[in-house]
């Protein structure tokens, strides 16, 4: 298991029946994870390794060093190496890669100067392929460096992995510091099964460890962790010159352009502009730059657009374009050379405001392909999916609201700003309406849910397309009028996670969910469908059981406890009668939580409230108190010194009828419930009433 298992080993002992232990152990409980014992007594578990002795029949494990990083080898078509980074875009500002050249010597570069292919939570980089790859988190060093005095003795850790040069492709999750979940946890070896069986009070017999020929697991092993001293060196130096050189002709800025993909800014009579242009896009784009560059080479600002200064010899083609050859001229070109804008520009002027800023004109040359798209209700629908596609992509500063011929009053200065420096008059404006915009949404939902195979473009777009990150929303800055279109997206979005979810298409669960809500609150379907799909998108690890349960509270709550029954016998039965079991499964195929502790935290405290409910509403009721005295064991098990989890259970016995044990378990639950009001973590008043349940059940 990817995050349990570091923290049920950072301190273990194993009760070993027989010596001759080394080998390969599988994780019984899904298909990945393996402990290596080798025979140097040096071990490797999914995370972690270290050491391990042999003192009679006990091993004791020794962790080394905490890793950030974890590889898993997946299948490439590069002759290179692919990195893939699942690490938020903000951090990798501080992770810097390493691979070896021809003598041996390590290169270090920031994973951002590598210039990465964003996705919503990956980076994506390509390197030469290598035998060793070292990997750096530099956030701790550049705290140090910015805010401790500027030590000269920061270090880094250097965290190196063999891969070998056959490997082309990797994925690596950058890790949060693991929690230690036991403090210890034992273990029984048993030889007939050559098994490692978990015994322990709380969570029963599990053979978690099975013995095998040979190791089949994905992930690279961590060879080492090392300190590198003077790491400063390497972090945002700058340089106190910058340059900007434009194109040398026209036609190569034109098909640079083109290749590109970019825009092609073209200034006309531009003498002495270049000085005042390096100026100003320094105060821009420098930061990006110190953050991005790690080079002893004066380096080049890279710009978002092509960059050209016209000279006499272009003057045919502004003639032939419409431009003055004598006046400055601020020219933007799009695709297919279409004038995205042009604007006359006084060469006296200190400043170039937004007139030089990428976004503004990006803008305008997506409201252009917008109108065009989206506007014509015959457009093809494979058209309509890829300009609704590029809304999304578009970089945040790209602003299609402020293209409004007219904005909300309170946002009025707001677009005067994003405009500063052009000419009103000379500015595109939006043509769509939010009723074009919704025909749009119906054609495509009702084309594509039913095209076999999925589209992934398609399904990409759904994923997104909720609440404040709605195309609505993004278009017209308001929300996105709810209909059974969108229920039908909704669905199919449902019931085809689990072709996508290992594909990086990450879906906007929070605002799925209030949409859902909506959905119910608005009536525009039944709430019987919206349950079906509710459970059936929790099933697929898209929602979670805390959505089952709120939408249950808020829309049906007379039958929260029956949705519960049904709900975890279904979860007995995935694990073979252990509740453990399955959550462990499915904690492994979800990937919103990484903390083990918590996620099983979070079911217990469903668990809990729910039996509470059937203490305090159905207690006449012997079936339904019997089952919510089952759920009252799993989540005081799961949360063995939690006084509520307690107060919960021994309430329920008591009204079992089973006074004993409800008193002696009151008595643990009043005892920590103290302790937690001592360091002022708890009430008083809930001390107040586990004491009062303590009497009743103590009373004769």
């Amino acid at each position: 298991m990817k995050y349990i298992l570091p923290l049920l080993f950072c301190s273990l002992s194993v009760l070993a029946q027989n010596k001759d232990i080394q080998g390969v152990y599988k994780f019984n409980l899904q298909d990945t994870g393996e402990l290596h014992l080798n025979s140097d007594n040096t071990y490797n578990l999914t995370l972690f390794s270290g050491s391990y002795s042999l003192e009679g029949d006990k091993i004791t494990f020794t962790s080394a060093p905490n890793p950030s990083f974890e590889l898993h080898k997946e299948e490439g078509k590069s002759s290179q190496l692919e990195l893939t980074f699942y690490v938020a875009n903000e951090l990798g500002n501080y992770i810097y890669v390493g691979y070896e050249n021809a003598k041996g010597e390590v290169t270090y570069t920031a994973l951002t100067a590598l210039h990465p292919v964003k996705y919503s939570e990956a980076l994506r980089v390509t390197i030469p392929r290598t035998e060793y790859l070292y990997l750096v988190d530099t956030q701790t060093a550049e705290y140090v460096q910015q805010f401790m005095e500027r030590q000269s003795n920061t270090k880094v850790k250097v965290e190196k992995f063999a891969i070998g040069k056959q490997t082309n492709a990797l994925k690596i999750n950058y890790l949060s510091r693991p929690h230690n979940m036991l403090e210890e946890v034992d273990f029984v070896y048993d030889a007939p099964t050559q098994s490692l069986i978990i015994a322990d009070a709380h969570i029963g017999s599990i053979a978690l460890f099975k013995k095998k020929n040979k190791a089949t697991s994905s992930q690279f092993p961590l060879v080492s962790i090392n300190p590198l001293p003077n790491w400063q060196q390497q972090l945002h130096k700058a340089s106190a010159e910058l340059t900007i050189t434009p194109e040398k002709t026209l036609k190569e800025a034109l098909q640079k352009a083109k290749k590109e993909q970019q825009l092609l800014v073209i200034l006309t009579d531009a003498e002495g502009w270049n000085e005042k242009l390096v100026n100003y896009l320094t105060d821009k784009y420098s930061k990006d730059w110190e953050e991005e560059d790690d080079s002893e080479e004066t380096p080049q600002i890279t710009l978002p657009y092509v960059y050209y200064v016209a000279s006499r010899k272009d003057h045919k083609w502004l003639k032939k374009n419409g431009f003055s050859t004598t006046t400055p001229q601020l020219i933007v070109v799009g695709e297919n050379e279409t004038i995205v804008y042009s604007q006359p520009i006084d060469p006296e002027a200190e400043y170039f405001n937004n007139a030089m800023d990428a976004e503004v004109y990006q803008a305008i040359e997506l409201a252009r392909k917008v109108d065009k798209t989206l506007t014509n209700p015959q457009a093809p629908i494979a058209e309509v999916l890829q300009v609704m596609n590029e809304v999304f992509q578009a970089n945040y500063k790209v602003n299609l609201y402020y293209l409004l011929p007219k904005v909300a009053e309170t946002d009025e200065e707001d677009q005067t700003d994003y405009f500063l420096g052009l000419q009103p008059e000379r500015i595109y404006r939006l043509q769509l309406t939010p009723a074009q915009l919704a025909t749009q949404w119906e054609r495509l939902v009702a084309h594509y849910n039913e095209k076999k195979p999925l589209n992934q473009s398609y399904y990409s777009l759904l994923a997104r397309n909720f609440g404040a990150a709605s195309l609505s929303h993004k278009i017209f800055n308001t929300p996105n009028p709810l209909s059974l279109t969108d229920y039908k997206a909704i669905c199919y979005l449902v019931e085809n996670y689990s072709a996508v979810k290992d594909e990086k298409i990450d879906v906007y669960t929070t605002s799925l969910y209030r949409t859902i809500k909506e959905l119910a609150t608005n009536k525009v379907v039944p709430f019987k469908e919206l349950q079906h799909t509710l459970l059936e998108a929790e099933k697929q690890q898209l929602l979670s059981l805390n959505n089952l349960v709120d939408f249950y509270e808020k829309y049906t709550p007379n039958e929260l406890t029956s949705f519960f029954v049904t709900y975890f016998n279904t979860l007995k039965a995935e694990g073979s009668g252990s509740v453990l079991a399955a959550l462990d499964k499915r904690f492994e195929q979800q990937k919103e939580n990484n903390d083990w502790k918590r996620y099983k935290y979070q079911f217990a405290l469903v668990d809990n409230n729910i039996a509470w409910k059937v203490f305090e509403e159905e207690n006449t009721d012997v079936s339904k108190v019997n089952q919510a005295v089952e759920w009252a064991k799993i989540a005081a098990d799961l949360v063995p010194e939690n006084p509520f989890m307690l107060d919960t259970l021994a309430c329920l016995l008591y009204t079992q009828g089973d006074k004993a044990t409800a008193s002696s378990i009151q008595q643990k639950a009043v005892k920590l419930m103290k302790i937690l009001v001592e360091t002022e973590e708890e009430s008083v008043s809930d001390l107040k009433e586990m004491e009062k349940h303590l009497s009743i059940f103590n009373a004769k």
